[in-house]
Protein backbone atom coordinates (compact mmCIF):
# COMPACT_ATOMS: atom_id res chain seq x y z
CA UNK A 1 0.00 0.00 0.00
CA UNK A 2 1.48 3.60 -1.09
CA UNK A 3 2.10 5.76 1.35
CA UNK A 4 0.27 9.57 2.04
CA UNK A 5 3.57 11.22 0.79
CA UNK A 6 3.70 8.49 -2.04
CA UNK A 7 0.36 9.69 -3.21
CA UNK A 8 0.86 13.47 -3.12
CA UNK A 9 3.80 13.10 -5.21
CA UNK A 10 2.18 11.29 -7.80
CA UNK A 11 -0.97 13.57 -7.66
CA UNK A 12 1.70 16.28 -8.10
CA UNK A 13 3.34 15.00 -10.82
CA UNK A 14 -0.29 14.42 -12.86
CA UNK A 15 -0.54 18.40 -12.53
CA UNK A 16 1.85 19.26 -15.16
CA UNK A 17 0.77 17.32 -18.01
CA UNK A 18 0.87 18.86 -21.11
CA UNK A 19 -2.25 19.89 -23.36
CA UNK A 20 -1.84 18.11 -25.90
CA UNK A 21 -1.03 14.43 -23.52
CA UNK A 22 -3.48 11.43 -24.13
CA UNK A 23 -3.67 10.32 -21.05
CA UNK A 24 -6.56 11.05 -19.18
CA UNK A 25 -7.06 13.81 -21.88
CA UNK A 26 -10.03 13.31 -23.23
CA UNK A 27 -12.47 14.12 -20.59
CA UNK A 28 -10.43 17.30 -19.15
CA UNK A 29 -9.86 18.74 -22.90
CA UNK A 30 -13.06 18.54 -23.73
CA UNK A 31 -14.45 20.93 -20.42
CA UNK A 32 -11.05 22.92 -21.31
CA UNK A 33 -12.73 23.77 -24.61
CA UNK A 34 -16.03 24.02 -23.19
CA UNK A 35 -14.68 26.77 -21.18
CA UNK A 36 -12.86 28.82 -23.85
CA UNK A 37 -16.05 28.89 -25.44
CA UNK A 38 -17.74 30.25 -22.33
CA UNK A 39 -15.50 33.03 -21.81
CA UNK A 40 -16.00 33.90 -24.79
CA UNK A 41 -19.40 34.87 -24.58
CA UNK A 42 -19.01 36.28 -21.00
CA UNK A 43 -15.93 37.80 -20.90
CA UNK A 44 -17.43 41.40 -21.95
CA UNK A 45 -19.78 41.12 -18.99
CA UNK A 46 -16.53 40.03 -16.91
CA UNK A 47 -14.68 43.00 -17.86
CA UNK A 48 -17.19 45.39 -17.33
CA UNK A 49 -17.89 43.66 -13.69
CA UNK A 50 -14.32 44.26 -12.74
CA UNK A 51 -14.03 47.88 -14.60
CA UNK A 52 -17.17 48.64 -12.09
CA UNK A 53 -15.82 47.27 -9.05
CA UNK A 54 -12.96 48.66 -9.20
CA UNK A 55 -14.41 52.21 -9.60
CA UNK A 56 -17.58 51.57 -6.86
CA UNK A 57 -16.89 52.72 -3.31
CA UNK A 58 -15.72 50.87 -0.34
CA UNK A 59 -18.33 48.51 0.96
CA UNK A 60 -20.73 49.91 4.02
CA UNK A 61 -21.52 53.09 2.00
CA UNK A 62 -24.96 54.16 1.68
CA UNK A 63 -25.27 52.71 -2.01
CA UNK A 64 -27.13 49.59 -3.42
CA UNK A 65 -23.78 48.95 -5.81
CA UNK A 66 -20.83 49.30 -3.57
CA UNK A 67 -17.90 46.60 -4.12
CA UNK A 68 -19.39 44.14 -2.32
CA UNK A 69 -22.23 43.93 -4.31
CA UNK A 70 -20.23 44.26 -7.98
CA UNK A 71 -18.11 41.36 -6.00
CA UNK A 72 -21.18 39.10 -5.87
CA UNK A 73 -21.58 39.62 -9.52
CA UNK A 74 -17.95 38.66 -10.60
CA UNK A 75 -18.52 35.95 -7.95
CA UNK A 76 -21.63 34.54 -9.63
CA UNK A 77 -19.35 34.81 -13.31
CA UNK A 78 -17.03 32.55 -11.93
CA UNK A 79 -18.83 29.84 -10.63
CA UNK A 80 -20.97 29.34 -13.69
CA UNK A 81 -17.77 28.88 -15.11
CA UNK A 82 -16.36 27.05 -12.55
CA UNK A 83 -20.05 24.43 -12.81
CA UNK A 84 -18.33 23.51 -16.30
CA UNK A 85 -15.09 22.25 -14.54
CA UNK A 86 -16.49 20.76 -11.64
CA UNK A 87 -17.07 16.77 -12.10
CA UNK A 88 -20.32 15.14 -11.05
CA UNK A 89 -19.08 11.91 -11.06
CA UNK A 90 -17.77 11.99 -7.78
CA UNK A 91 -20.58 13.27 -6.23
CA UNK A 92 -23.07 10.84 -8.14
CA UNK A 93 -20.31 8.24 -6.66
CA UNK A 94 -20.18 9.27 -3.27
CA UNK A 95 -24.37 9.25 -2.93
CA UNK A 96 -24.47 5.97 -4.00
CA UNK A 97 -21.86 4.66 -2.17
CA UNK A 98 -24.02 6.42 0.95
CA UNK A 99 -26.72 4.76 -0.42
CA UNK A 100 -25.36 1.39 -0.69
CA UNK A 101 -23.70 1.65 2.77
CA UNK A 102 -27.48 2.88 4.07
CA UNK A 103 -29.19 -0.48 3.07
CA UNK A 104 -26.44 -3.02 4.50
CA UNK A 105 -26.84 -1.21 7.41
CA UNK A 106 -30.46 -1.99 7.36
CA UNK A 107 -30.02 -5.67 5.81
CA UNK A 108 -27.40 -6.26 8.95
CA UNK A 109 -30.03 -4.82 11.62
CA UNK A 110 -33.09 -6.36 10.20
CA UNK A 111 -30.97 -9.80 10.50
CA UNK A 112 -29.46 -9.26 13.97
CA UNK A 113 -33.13 -8.84 14.75
CA UNK A 114 -34.19 -12.08 13.13
CA UNK A 115 -31.37 -14.03 14.95
CA UNK A 116 -32.64 -12.37 18.37
CA UNK A 117 -36.12 -13.51 17.43
CA UNK A 118 -34.87 -17.25 16.35
CA UNK A 119 -32.72 -17.89 19.86
CA UNK A 120 -35.99 -16.65 21.77
CA UNK A 121 -38.17 -18.94 19.59
CA UNK A 122 -36.00 -21.97 20.20
CA UNK A 123 -36.57 -21.93 24.09
CA UNK A 124 -40.51 -21.42 23.08
CA UNK A 125 -42.72 -24.71 23.44
CA UNK A 126 -43.85 -26.40 19.93
CA UNK A 127 -47.20 -26.28 20.04
CA UNK A 128 -47.53 -21.97 20.50
CA UNK A 129 -46.00 -18.91 19.32
CA UNK A 130 -43.33 -17.77 21.34
CA UNK A 131 -42.97 -14.18 23.04
CA UNK A 132 -41.91 -12.67 20.18
CA UNK A 133 -44.27 -14.86 17.98
CA UNK A 134 -47.07 -13.50 19.96
CA UNK A 135 -46.36 -9.24 19.71
CA UNK A 136 -45.40 -9.41 16.61
CA UNK A 137 -46.01 -12.36 14.16
CA UNK A 138 -45.53 -16.41 14.69
CA UNK A 139 -42.78 -17.36 12.32
CA UNK A 140 -41.47 -20.64 12.64
CA UNK A 141 -38.15 -21.58 13.00
CA UNK A 142 -38.19 -22.62 9.21
CA UNK A 143 -39.55 -19.01 8.56
CA UNK A 144 -36.82 -17.39 10.17
CA UNK A 145 -33.77 -19.59 8.44
CA UNK A 146 -35.94 -18.69 5.61
CA UNK A 147 -35.70 -14.93 5.65
CA UNK A 148 -32.08 -14.79 7.36
CA UNK A 149 -31.07 -16.51 3.82
CA UNK A 150 -32.73 -13.92 1.91
CA UNK A 151 -31.40 -11.12 4.03
CA UNK A 152 -27.71 -12.20 3.50
CA UNK A 153 -28.28 -12.93 0.00
CA UNK A 154 -30.01 -9.29 -0.28
CA UNK A 155 -26.62 -8.63 1.99
CA UNK A 156 -24.03 -10.19 -0.75
CA UNK A 157 -25.65 -8.67 -3.51
CA UNK A 158 -24.97 -5.04 -2.21
CA UNK A 159 -21.50 -5.83 -1.09
CA UNK A 160 -20.72 -6.74 -4.96
CA UNK A 161 -22.82 -3.40 -5.48
CA UNK A 162 -20.61 -1.87 -3.48
CA UNK A 163 -17.12 -3.30 -5.13
CA UNK A 164 -18.05 -2.72 -8.09
CA UNK A 165 -19.08 1.11 -7.69
CA UNK A 166 -15.69 1.61 -5.99
CA UNK A 167 -13.92 0.19 -9.10
CA UNK A 168 -15.68 2.07 -12.01
CA UNK A 169 -14.85 5.23 -9.77
CA UNK A 170 -11.47 3.88 -9.97
CA UNK A 171 -11.47 3.02 -13.20
CA UNK A 172 -12.59 6.69 -14.26
CA UNK A 173 -10.15 8.07 -12.23
CA UNK A 174 -7.66 6.69 -14.09
CA UNK A 175 -9.13 6.71 -17.31
CA UNK A 176 -10.40 10.61 -17.25
CA UNK A 177 -7.37 12.25 -14.99
CA UNK A 178 -4.60 9.94 -15.01
CA UNK A 179 -4.55 8.78 -11.29
CA UNK A 180 -3.89 5.23 -10.35
CA UNK A 181 -5.26 4.76 -7.14
CA UNK A 182 -5.63 1.80 -4.42
CA UNK A 183 -9.21 1.17 -3.66
CA UNK A 184 -8.45 1.89 -0.09
CA UNK A 185 -7.50 5.52 -1.48
CA UNK A 186 -10.55 5.38 -3.35
CA UNK A 187 -12.38 5.03 -0.53
CA UNK A 188 -10.41 7.20 1.62
CA UNK A 189 -10.96 9.92 -1.34
CA UNK A 190 -15.11 9.29 -1.47
CA UNK A 191 -15.47 9.28 2.30
CA UNK A 192 -13.50 12.20 3.40
CA UNK A 193 -15.38 15.06 4.34
CA UNK A 194 -13.77 17.20 2.19
CA UNK A 195 -13.18 14.57 -0.58
CA UNK A 196 -15.31 16.42 -2.68
CA UNK A 197 -13.04 19.64 -2.31
CA UNK A 198 -10.14 17.60 -3.16
CA UNK A 199 -11.70 16.13 -6.07
CA UNK A 200 -12.38 19.58 -7.46
CA UNK A 201 -9.05 20.94 -6.97
CA UNK A 202 -7.22 18.08 -8.75
CA UNK A 203 -9.75 17.91 -12.08
CA UNK A 204 -9.78 22.29 -12.42
CA UNK A 205 -5.92 22.28 -12.12
CA UNK A 206 -5.87 19.96 -14.75
CA UNK A 207 -8.34 21.25 -17.07
CA UNK A 208 -7.19 24.85 -16.44
CA UNK A 209 -3.24 23.66 -17.06
CA UNK A 210 -5.20 22.94 -20.47
CA UNK A 211 -6.62 26.20 -21.13
CA UNK A 212 -3.73 28.28 -19.89
CA UNK A 213 -1.70 25.86 -22.53
CA UNK A 214 -4.05 26.51 -25.06
CA UNK A 215 -3.65 30.68 -24.65
CA UNK A 216 -0.32 30.63 -24.47
CA UNK A 217 0.11 29.19 -27.91
CA UNK A 218 -2.22 31.26 -29.06
CA UNK A 219 -0.42 34.83 -27.57
CA UNK A 220 2.95 33.50 -28.91
CA UNK A 221 2.59 32.74 -32.30
CA UNK A 222 3.05 36.22 -33.44
CA UNK A 223 2.40 34.20 -37.16
CA UNK A 224 -0.99 33.03 -36.11
CA UNK A 225 -3.83 35.16 -34.27
CA UNK A 226 -2.04 38.89 -34.79
CA UNK A 227 -5.12 40.85 -34.24
CA UNK A 228 -5.04 42.86 -31.08
CA UNK A 229 -8.62 42.68 -30.04
CA UNK A 230 -7.93 38.95 -30.42
CA UNK A 231 -5.06 38.70 -28.27
CA UNK A 232 -6.74 40.70 -25.99
CA UNK A 233 -9.31 38.69 -25.94
CA UNK A 234 -7.14 36.18 -24.52
CA UNK A 235 -5.57 37.85 -22.16
CA UNK A 236 -8.85 38.84 -20.72
CA UNK A 237 -8.90 34.54 -20.48
CA UNK A 238 -5.81 34.46 -18.55
CA UNK A 239 -7.19 36.87 -15.96
CA UNK A 240 -10.91 34.73 -15.60
CA UNK A 241 -8.52 31.31 -15.33
CA UNK A 242 -6.66 33.12 -12.31
CA UNK A 243 -9.79 34.77 -10.76
CA UNK A 244 -11.39 31.02 -11.12
CA UNK A 245 -8.21 29.43 -8.93
CA UNK A 246 -9.03 32.72 -6.91
CA UNK A 247 -12.77 31.42 -6.69
CA UNK A 248 -12.26 27.87 -6.02
CA UNK A 249 -9.92 28.47 -3.30
CA UNK A 250 -12.39 31.21 -1.25
CA UNK A 251 -15.00 28.35 -1.86
CA UNK A 252 -13.42 25.82 -0.50
CA UNK A 253 -11.66 27.69 2.89
CA UNK A 254 -15.50 28.53 3.45
CA UNK A 255 -16.35 24.89 3.60
CA UNK A 256 -14.11 24.65 5.87
CA UNK A 257 -15.18 27.30 8.30
CA UNK A 258 -19.21 26.89 7.66
CA UNK A 259 -19.20 22.63 7.20
CA UNK A 260 -15.88 20.29 7.66
CA UNK A 261 -14.53 21.80 10.88
CA UNK A 262 -17.76 22.90 12.79
CA UNK A 263 -19.39 19.39 12.24
CA UNK A 264 -16.64 17.99 13.63
CA UNK A 265 -16.93 20.33 16.77
CA UNK A 266 -20.30 19.13 16.89
CA UNK A 267 -19.14 15.34 16.91
CA UNK A 268 -16.09 16.18 19.43
CA UNK A 269 -19.27 17.68 21.84
CA UNK A 270 -21.13 14.56 21.43
CA UNK A 271 -17.93 12.22 22.20
CA UNK A 272 -17.21 14.79 25.37
CA UNK A 273 -20.76 14.75 26.70
CA UNK A 274 -21.12 10.66 26.67
CA UNK A 275 -17.55 10.80 28.14
CA UNK A 276 -18.38 13.27 30.94
CA UNK A 277 -21.55 10.78 31.38
CA UNK A 278 -19.66 7.51 31.50
CA UNK A 279 -17.01 9.26 33.82
CA UNK A 280 -19.82 10.34 36.28
CA UNK A 281 -21.15 7.06 35.92
CA UNK A 282 -18.11 5.16 37.11
CA UNK A 283 -17.54 7.15 40.68
CA UNK A 284 -21.59 5.76 41.06
CA UNK A 285 -20.67 1.51 40.50
CA UNK A 286 -16.94 1.57 41.51
CA UNK A 287 -17.53 -1.09 44.13
CA UNK A 288 -19.51 -3.31 41.23
CA UNK A 289 -16.63 -4.97 39.15
CA UNK A 290 -19.20 -6.16 36.89
CA UNK A 291 -20.99 -2.88 36.07
CA UNK A 292 -17.50 -0.69 36.33
CA UNK A 293 -15.74 -2.78 34.03
CA UNK A 294 -18.39 -2.23 31.57
CA UNK A 295 -18.10 1.88 31.71
CA UNK A 296 -14.35 1.69 32.12
CA UNK A 297 -14.48 -0.19 28.62
CA UNK A 298 -16.68 2.19 27.05
CA UNK A 299 -14.57 5.16 28.60
CA UNK A 300 -11.78 3.34 26.80
CA UNK A 301 -13.44 3.39 23.47
CA UNK A 302 -14.70 7.04 23.93
CA UNK A 303 -11.06 7.79 24.46
CA UNK A 304 -10.14 6.56 21.04
CA UNK A 305 -12.58 7.79 19.25
CA UNK A 306 -11.33 11.29 20.67
CA UNK A 307 -7.66 10.90 19.64
CA UNK A 308 -9.13 10.06 16.14
CA UNK A 309 -10.62 12.96 16.48
CA UNK A 310 -7.75 15.34 16.98
CA UNK A 311 -5.71 13.88 14.21
CA UNK A 312 -8.71 14.09 12.11
CA UNK A 313 -9.04 17.74 13.10
CA UNK A 314 -5.23 18.41 12.98
CA UNK A 315 -5.70 16.99 8.96
CA UNK A 316 -8.20 19.14 7.97
CA UNK A 317 -6.70 22.30 9.89
CA UNK A 318 -3.75 21.88 8.19
CA UNK A 319 -5.56 21.48 4.93
CA UNK A 320 -7.56 24.47 5.67
CA UNK A 321 -4.10 26.44 6.41
CA UNK A 322 -2.86 24.97 3.21
CA UNK A 323 -5.96 26.29 1.26
CA UNK A 324 -5.73 30.07 3.01
CA UNK A 325 -1.71 30.27 1.37
CA UNK A 326 -3.28 29.18 -1.63
CA UNK A 327 -6.26 31.71 -1.90
CA UNK A 328 -3.76 34.72 -0.46
CA UNK A 329 -1.35 33.59 -3.70
CA UNK A 330 -3.94 32.92 -6.01
CA UNK A 331 -5.22 36.66 -5.03
CA UNK A 332 -1.98 37.84 -5.76
CA UNK A 333 -1.97 36.51 -9.35
CA UNK A 334 -5.11 37.65 -9.43
CA UNK A 335 -4.16 41.19 -9.06
CA UNK A 336 -1.05 41.03 -11.13
CA UNK A 337 -3.56 39.47 -14.24
CA UNK A 338 -6.09 42.16 -13.67
CA UNK A 339 -3.30 45.05 -13.99
CA UNK A 340 -1.81 43.56 -17.30
CA UNK A 341 -5.15 43.41 -18.90
CA UNK A 342 -5.94 47.08 -17.72
CA UNK A 343 -2.42 47.86 -19.31
CA UNK A 344 -3.02 46.42 -22.18
CA UNK A 345 -5.96 47.92 -23.06
CA UNK A 346 -4.60 51.24 -22.31
CA UNK A 347 -1.28 50.59 -24.67
CA UNK A 348 -1.78 52.10 -28.24
CA UNK A 349 1.28 49.42 -29.51
CA UNK A 350 -0.69 46.49 -28.39
CA UNK A 351 0.68 43.79 -30.26
CA UNK A 352 4.65 44.74 -29.39
CA UNK A 353 3.37 45.21 -25.71
CA UNK A 354 1.81 41.88 -25.62
CA UNK A 355 4.54 40.00 -27.04
CA UNK A 356 7.00 41.47 -24.72
CA UNK A 357 4.53 40.60 -22.00
CA UNK A 358 4.85 37.10 -22.75
CA UNK A 359 7.56 36.62 -20.99
CA UNK A 360 6.61 37.63 -18.00
CA UNK A 361 3.07 35.47 -18.35
CA UNK A 362 2.92 33.64 -14.94
CA UNK A 363 2.14 29.78 -15.21
CA UNK A 364 -1.09 28.48 -13.41
CA UNK A 365 -0.91 29.24 -9.77
CA UNK A 366 -0.66 25.37 -8.28
CA UNK A 367 -3.53 23.67 -7.30
CA UNK A 368 -2.16 21.67 -4.97
CA UNK A 369 -3.35 17.68 -4.57
CA UNK A 370 -4.66 16.03 -1.62
CA UNK A 371 -4.05 15.03 1.59
CA UNK A 372 -5.69 11.83 1.73
CA UNK A 373 -6.27 9.72 5.29
CA UNK A 374 -3.48 8.55 6.82
CA UNK A 375 -3.13 4.94 4.86
CA UNK A 376 -0.34 3.61 6.41
CA UNK A 377 -2.28 2.52 9.65
CA UNK A 378 -5.34 0.22 9.04
CA UNK A 379 -6.69 0.58 12.78
CA UNK A 380 -6.64 4.54 12.66
CA UNK A 381 -7.57 4.42 8.78
CA UNK A 382 -10.72 2.77 10.04
CA UNK A 383 -11.49 5.32 12.73
CA UNK A 384 -11.01 8.09 10.14
CA UNK A 385 -13.67 6.43 7.77
CA UNK A 386 -15.81 5.79 10.57
CA UNK A 387 -15.57 9.81 12.09
CA UNK A 388 -16.12 10.55 7.91
CA UNK A 389 -19.17 8.51 7.42
CA UNK A 390 -20.57 10.32 10.47
CA UNK A 391 -19.63 13.88 9.34
CA UNK A 392 -20.77 13.23 6.07
CA UNK A 393 -24.27 11.91 7.29
CA UNK A 394 -24.28 14.86 9.98
CA UNK A 395 -24.33 16.82 6.56
CA UNK A 396 -26.71 15.29 4.37
CA UNK A 397 -29.28 15.50 7.16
Amino acid sequence: MPSVAALVTALLVGLSIPFAASSGGGLLNSRATELIRHLQEDLPSIRETIRKLDEAPESGTFVIWDKEAYQDDLNGHLDDALSILLPESYLQTRESLQEIDESLEELRTEESKLEAERALEAIRPTDEPGVVGRVVEWLTYEDIDDRIRDLRAKTAEQERKRVQLLEDFRDLVREELGLELARSDIEALLYQVNGADLMDGIVVAKVLTRVEAHIRDIIAEATGVAAPDVRLQYYGFALVVRLIVERLHARHLENYDTLYLTALDELERENQEALRENESTLAKVKSDEQRRVTVETNIRLLGMARRAIVVYRDLLERRREKTNRMLSEAHKDALVARGTLRTLEMVMNLEHVASKALAEFAALSEVSSPDLLPLDDQELYGQFLDISKTLSAKRKG
